[in-house]
């Protein structure tokens, strides 16, 4: 609904200048929006203007209308670089443009570096926030667990990226970026043992991710000369670090450890993304973009845990199997899916 609503504010915000609105492959023409009532007239020259103004080739006018004009582009390669929605002006003269007034420009809004916002909606690494299940008595035995699931952890609000992207050719691009997720940290108090009002226990849990990606744009169309919706796919790896500890306590103030545990690893994921980019003022611009990881292998799984819990000897597993009772019930793995929404700002080059 988001995406929906931004891009038709951009594509109705208000435009100036000619633009290209069609091209005519076998004749090499170029048909543009504005004609003799503008100075479009048979004869004059006319350049054509990617989105940060940079000049990609030039034409004559070869038939014009009150409200249109055909532009001709005299070699092919030329008329390679024009996109639709390219804007058309009278020539000038430029100190930068060459002898020739026909200066390569097809994806300069495509060199960039960008930093942003990221909010993770699914990540492709999941685990469970835990808490302490208490025995109903310091006699019971048999116990299953000595921890309970609390929430499921797939998601983040907290999550930042940055990223360098070159042009290659007149149409791709490929990128390279890294980001950083956090969840927030989780503190909980749990009775410790429902026969025991004395004593408690608190726990804390975080989890972080940093991500590092490869992307390659293939679609890149210009909808106005300043406002472009692109599509892009890739590799993802992404590296989840999760920590969690729980002290037992006393009212009188005693604290004594009962556990610790982290657990690190790394989930390899293709990526599917698409974008809508303004370029607003000069080389600066603003992204608005999705992203979908498909997870396809996880790698490098690190897990350590220590339960020195007395309570420990009433599990059916005994003492020996109370540190593969937290690391089951926390279960970091490899999710099913990711989905990220993106807002950013770029500077051009």
């Amino acid at each position: 609904m988001y995406l929906r609503l931004i891009l038709l504010i951009f594509i109705t915000a208000p435009c100036f200048g000619a633009s290209v609105t069609k091209k005519l492959n076998k004749r090499r023409i170029v048909k543009i929006d504005e004609g003799a009532d503008s100075g479009f007239t048979k004869g004059v020259r006319v350049c054509f203007y990617t989105a940060n103004g940079r000049r990609a080739a030039c034409g004559k006018v070869v038939k014009s209308k009150e409200t249109l004009s055909y532009v001709r582009i005299s070699k092919t390669k030329f008329f390679k670089r024009i996109k639709t929605g390219f804007e058309a002006r009278l020539y000038q003269k430029s100190s930068n443009t060459g002898a020739t007034n026909e200066v390569a420009g097809g994806g300069a809004h495509r060199n960039n570096v960008k930093i942003g916002y990221l909010f993770t909606a699914m990540s492709p690494t999941t685990y469970n926030n835990v808490l302490y299940d208490a025995p109903a008595s310091t006699s019971a035995t048999g116990l299953d667990s000595l921890w309970k699931k609390d929430i499921a952890v797939s998601g983040s609000l907290i999550g930042f990226y940055g990223e360098g992207e070159f042009a290659v050719g007149d149409t791709f691009a490929v990128a390279i970026g890294l980001r950083y997720v956090s969840n927030s940290a989780t503190n909980a108090v749990s009775d410790y043992n429902l026969s025991v009002s004395s004593k408690f226990v608190e726990s804390s849990q975080t989890g972080t991710a940093l991500g590092f990606y490869s992307d390659f744009t293939f679609l890149d169309i210009a909808m106005t000369p300043s406002f472009f919706w692109r599509m892009s796919s890739g590799l993802d790896f992404d590296q989840s670090t999760v920590e969690f500890k729980a002290d037992q306590k006393t009212d009188a103030g005693e604290s004594t450890p009962i556990a610790t545990y982290k657990s690190s690893i790394t989930t390899a994921s293709l990526r599917l993304g698409t974008n809508f980019n303004l370029l607003a003022i000069g080389p600066m611009g603003f992204i608005l973009g999705a992203n979908i990881l498909v997870p396809l292998a996880e790698f490098g799984k690190s897990t350590t845990a220590d339960v020195t819990d007395s309570q420990a000897s009433q599990l059916s597993v005994g003492t020996e199997g109370a540190n593969d009772d937290l690391a089951n019930i926390i279960d970091h793995k490899k999710g099913s899916v990711g989905a990220q929404i993106y807002l950013s700002t770029y500077l051009s080059f």
